[in-house]
C-alpha cells in the first residue's frame, strides 16, 4: 500500500508514443495506464481504494526511480482520465494487485 498521484493530461500517451508500443495491443481490457516501480512494467494491476471496490485492469506503461517510493511512500501514478473519474485532487492511499481481486469477482459477497 502506498500513495498513489496522478500525471496530468495526455502524459501516458506521450510515453506510450515515446516508446512506440501499441498499448491496447498489449491489454485490450484495460481501462486506464499506471506508473509502477521498473519491474513492474509491463504488468496488468488492480487498485484497490479505501471504500471503494478494486478496479483494473490498468497496464503499467511507465515507471519511477525507487527512491520515489522509499522517501516519499509513492506506489502509483494513475493516468488524468482516471483521477478525473476519482475526483483526485492530491495524492490517495491504494493496494496494488496483480491479480483480479476475489471480491470484485463476486459483487455484493464477503
Amino acid at each position: 500500500m502506498g500513495w498513489c498521484k496522478y500525471y496530468n493530461t495526455g502524459i501516458f500517451e506521450r510515453v506510450i508514443a515515446n516508446r512506440g508500443i501499441n498499448a491496447h495491443a498489449m491489454c485490450p481490457e484495460c481501462i486506464g495506464y499506471v506508473a509502477l516501480e521498473h519491474q513492474y512494467y509491463g504488468r496488468r494491476v488492480w487498485l484497490d481504494r479505501i471504500g471503494y471496490e478494486p478496479e483494473g485492469p490498468f497496464l503499467a506503461i511507465d515507471t519511477a526511480p525507487v527512491d520515489a517510493v522509499i522517501t516519499n511512500g509513492w506506489i502509483a501514478d494513475v493516468d488524468w482520465q482516471t483521477a478525473q473519474r476519482w475526483h483526485m485532487t492530491g495524492p490517495l492511499w491504494v493496494k496494488v494487485t496483480f491479480e483480479k481481486p476475489w471480491r470484485a469477482h463476486y459483487k455484493g459477497v464477503e
